[in-house]
């Protein structure tokens, strides 16, 4: 089966659109790509699905006390500030990461390659949104996470989309409730 170079360039693309903006509910990307099965055939129409990991997480502090601590957090866990969104209450960091918070990145993603976790031995290319939102109908406030990473063998091209075991955004909320007097 050969695959049209949309396709396979799809992981890099997605992966590159980071910025800090608002984060949805629920994210669901669809792409319809062409898939040429044999040199034969003109080629044949899929869908592609992919969702974002997002998680949200109630805080008690108000939205601004909880923003003003949001980069702080990024810099104690050594998670580069790309973007900042002032207006909408949101960072974000587009990386490649070796760790995160003293641990590898094998510890928050799994990253199908040939010969195991490719987090734990291959590059691993972060896309990360926090946002902080107010609390609807009452006090306190949410941060809310969008998590998405690929993956890359060392010695190959080839990039793997990894997904989320929940750790980091965990992380995250657990340092900055800590730094809210929460934890």
């Amino acid at each position: 089966m050969r695959i049209t170079p949309t396709l396979a360039a799809l992981p890099l693309l997605l992966g590159a659109c980071a910025s800090a903006s608002n984060i949805p509910q629920a994210d669901t990307e669809r792409s319809i790509v062409s898939v040429q099965t044999s040199p034969a055939t003109m080629g044949e129409a899929m869908e592609l699905t992919r969702d974002a990991n997002i998680h949200s997480a109630a805080l008690a502090a108000d939205a601004e006390k909880a923003w003003t601590e949001l980069p702080a957090v990024f810099q104690e866990l050594a998670l580069g500030v790309t973007a900042v969104d002032g207006n909408v209450r949101a960072l974000s960091s587009v990386q490649r990461v070796r760790r995160i918070g003293g641990k590898g990145p094998g510890s928050f993603f799994r990253c199908a390659g040939p010969y195991g976790n490719l987090a734990s031995s291959g590059d691993v290319y972060l896309s990360l949104q926090a946002q902080i939102l107010p609390a609807q109908g009452g006090s306190g406030s949410v941060l809310r996470t969008r998590v998405e990473a690929t993956a890359r063998a060392a010695t190959g091209a080839t990039q793997v989309q990894c997904s989320s075991n929940g750790s980091l955004q965990k992380l995250i909320t657990d340092t900055l409730k800590k730094r809210l007097g929460e934890a």
